[in-house]
């Protein structure tokens, strides 16, 4: 119970700071966009008034940021996914290491129990001889 509460306020958390970034990257998009068809549109003015280190410098700003934004937003799933994978590998391994513990605490109570088992023996043989006088 204590991890999935663990991992909803770790995910809270990282989707609190990534999904407001979508936004920001669908604005860089439809910025990028518009530079790209701009510069397409302007193909031939581009040219004539030899403007075009000036645009490859404008389409270079846009995709910047965005990749910057988009590569931190992976990095926080990416950081979200490896959180979530080792609550889980930890619980199995807690499963596993309560459940031996539990399995070896049996073992002893069935060994204790055993160490009794030859008082009973001598016992035994005699109560079954005595029930087929009966």
């Amino acid at each position: 119970m204590l991890a999935v509460v663990f991992l909803l306020i770790v995910v809270g958390i990282i989707l609190s700071i990534v999904i407001p970034k979508f936004k920001l990257i669908k604005n860089l998009i439809d910025k990028l966009n518009r530079v790209t068809r701009e510069n397409l549109i302007g193909i031939r003015v581009i040219r004539a008034f030899n403007a075009e280190k000036y645009q490859e410098d404008k389409f270079e700003d846009v995709n910047t940021d965005l990749t910057n934004l988009q590569t931190f937003n992976q990095k926080m799933y990416a950081l979200m996914m490896a959180i979530i994978f080792f609550v889980m590998n930890f619980l199995a391994l807690s499963i596993y290491f309560i459940g031996s513990r539990l399995i070896d605490g049996a073992m002893i109570a069935e060994k204790n129990k055993n160490r009794k088992k030859p008082k009973q023996e001598g016992l035994f043989p005699m109560v079954k001889f005595s029930n087929k006088f009966i």
